[in-house]
């Protein structure tokens, strides 16, 4: 899943809300899910975030 935002980033909208259920239900159900975000500072910044360059960029 691709989402410009996701938890526990702040809230600027309505999508972090569905981000932060609709992963684990799939899951819940049998999928794979990865969610990809845009590399902020936050999560550049924050050692907490797991990190994997997959060599894929996307133009937005």
């Amino acid at each position: 899943m691709i989402s410009a935002e996701g938890p526990p980033l702040q809230r600027a909208g309505a999508v972090i809300d569905v981000m932060d259920g609709l992963p684990a239900a799939l899951r819940s159900q049998g999928h794979e899910v990865c969610v990809v975000l845009p590399f902020y500072r936050e999560i550049r910044n924050n050692r907490a975030f797991k990190k994997n360059d997959t060599g894929i960029a996307v133009d937005v």
